[in-house]
């Protein structure tokens, strides 16, 4: 109808019919904007909040799958190869070489990978690193560490059990990712027994606590499996990965 781009609203309702039952089951999205056109004409992501359940409420015989990676408009998932450039065996992260240097000029606004001449040059004692969750918001933690550079922790490749900012922490970057219950280590390139679950700033973790095989992470440069995560969260065991907008920043 017309009303598609010439009425303004305040609210979205958004009805689907189960064709089982013949029901319509309905929410509510709070949104105000010109028109739908206006939302959804240019294509570019708008995240809403209203969480999981609600959306498997409008239709409950289709079941999601575990993890809840982001919603709202022109939503689009995490299989743009252009947004891949750091997992975690990419070779950005043994290279002194930048990469993208206008896209790290503005901050946290630029959603493009980007990698600055600070990651070889500059020494540090902290580093403050941000997730974006599936709301647009974005949560930081900060790592006292001390170290000549990104560079000099992150190329060899070898571990380093050098944070110990514990679970709860790691997973208050991704709140909307459920890591698997036993904590098993966290710092830099940190890799899990039989190489199921790699990350080089993060967090791995298993179902049993003998960590013989864990299965998940959070992070930045995430792998387990088949799944290769520049930033956020895998689980191989549950086939469900999460890609995020990460910031690392050191002082």
């Amino acid at each position: 109808m017309p009303s598609y781009w010439k009425t303004n609203f305040t609210k979205i309702c958004l009805g689907m019919r189960r064709t089982n039952t013949g029901n319509v089951n309905w929410i509510k999205i709070n949104m105000t904007a010109e028109s739908l056109y206006s939302l959804l004409a240019d294509g570019t992501e708008k995240t809403t909040a209203l969480g999981r359940s609600a959306w498997e409420s409008l239709f409950p015989d289709h079941k999601l799958q575990v993890y809840s990676c982001k919603e709202g408009l022109n939503i689009v998932g995490s299989d743009d190869i252009a947004k891949q450039e750091f997992t975690y065996t990419s070779q950005h992260w043994s290279e002194k070489t930048a990469y993208n240097e206008g896209a790290g000029q503005t901050g946290i606004d630029d959603l493009n990978e980007t990698k600055m001449p600070s990651y070889w040059k500059t020494n540090f004692t902290k580093i403050c690193l941000g997730m974006r969750s599936n709301t647009g918001n974005v949560n930081w933690i900060k790592i006292d560490m001390t170290a000549e550079s990104l560079y000099s922790l992150l190329a060899d490749g070898t571990e380093k059990e050098t944070t110990a900012l514990g679970r709860s922490a790691w997973v208050s970057l991704f709140p909307d990712h459920k890591l698997q219950n036993y904590y098993c280590k966290e710092g830099m390139n940190m890799v899990g027994n039989k190489n199921k679950a790699k990350v080089r700033i993060g967090i791995i973790a298993d179902n049993s606590n003998d960590c013989n095989v864990p299965n998940s992470c959070i992070g930045v440069g995430v792998e387990t499996g088949s799944y290769l995560v520049p930033c956020g969260s895998s689980n191989s065991r549950t086939e469900g990965s999460c890609t995020s907008n990460c910031f690392i920043f050191v002082q």
